[in-house]
């Protein structure tokens, strides 16, 4: 898609603005800043001057303190944990020696799960073990966070995540809606996080934010086959990558780039792009580009 192309935001009938493209030197005044850590997850939510939330950390020996640095970014007021995968909370300990952090959120149901001590993807035993808070977050509660909000959306109650292959449908998602140093009408960033999503979970969270605007969405599970086809298909202005380059899973599937890009949606890849940043200027415009 052309710098200055219009797009209309979803959510919003009618209203459209343009989405630049290929921004560079936007570290100033950025929303949202996925961080490039290969295959895996790691997303920034700015929540005020060097400040931010992190959602997930890439798997161990990811550049997530680099991506840190470079967004300006000296604490985080929170990291989420979308779920217990290695490649998005295996990183957990490099992010703790990089910055203060104040305290770790996931779902209740993944903190129900039994420890499973010097396991990879076992960040409990590691914030614990530095004296960080680890508190639920759980579906139906919010966050305000500096000038973010977060909500929790899903999974809902009693959802078992004690089995392995259970653990990506039950990832932990959030509606976040992210405003600038200046909170006013039509500044705000709004971002869907989803984690490792699948066909059963994605149906269930398209129907629960079905109302909610999102102008960002981080595509489920690094673009995989096995997707919900409603969250792909809703039209989120801009989605969101985050992939290995050359991975072996076969990630993104070529179906389900398509199918973004078919409903209107901006498909950007760390793979291709590196760290992306997404903001809005003072016109209103989203954009996305290189911090």
């Amino acid at each position: 898609m052309a710098a200055g192309t219009a797009v209309a935001l979803w959510g919003l009938p009618g209203v459209t603005q343009p989405l630049l493209t290929g921004r560079d030197g936007a570290a100033a005044d950025w929303r949202v800043v996925m961080c490039d850590v290969g295959q895996g997850d790691a997303l920034l939510l700015r929540t005020g001057p060097q400040r931010a939330v992190l959602v997930d950390t890439g798997p161990a020996g990811a550049p997530v303190a680099a991506c840190l640095r470079r967004s300006g970014v000296h604490a985080l007021d929170a990291v989420v944990v979308t779920h217990s995968h290695a490649d998005h909370s295996g990183n957990l300990g490099a992010v703790l020696d990089a910055v203060s952090v104040d305290r770790v959120w996931a779902s209740p149901e993944d903190l129900a799960r039994p420890m499973q001590p010097g396991h990879p993807a076992e960040w409990r035993e590691v914030a614990r073990a530095r004296g960080v808070a680890v508190e639920p977050f759980g579906a139906g509660t919010s966050q305000q966070v500096g000038t973010a909000r977060l909500r929790a959306v899903w999974p809902r109650p009693g959802v078992d995540l004690a089995a392995d292959d259970r653990r990506n449908d039950g990832s932990l998602v959030v509606h976040a809606t992210v405003d600038g140093p200046d909170p006013g009408p039509g500044s705000a960033v709004t971002v869907l996080l989803t984690g490792d999503l699948e066909e059963s979970g994605g149906a269930a969270v398209q129907q629960l934010t079905a109302s909610d605007r999102v102008d960002v969405l981080k595509v489920p599970h690094h673009g995989s086959a096995h997707q919900g086809r409603g969250l792909l298909d809703r039209g989120a202005p801009l989605s969101l990558l985050s992939v290995g380059a050359q991975n072996d899973y076969g990630h993104p599937a070529d179906r389900t780039v398509e199918a973004l890009r078919a409903a209107g949606s901006t498909v950007v890849s760390t793979a291709e792009e590196g760290t992306v940043a997404v903001g809005r200027d003072t016109a209103g415009t989203l954009w996305w580009g290189r911090p």
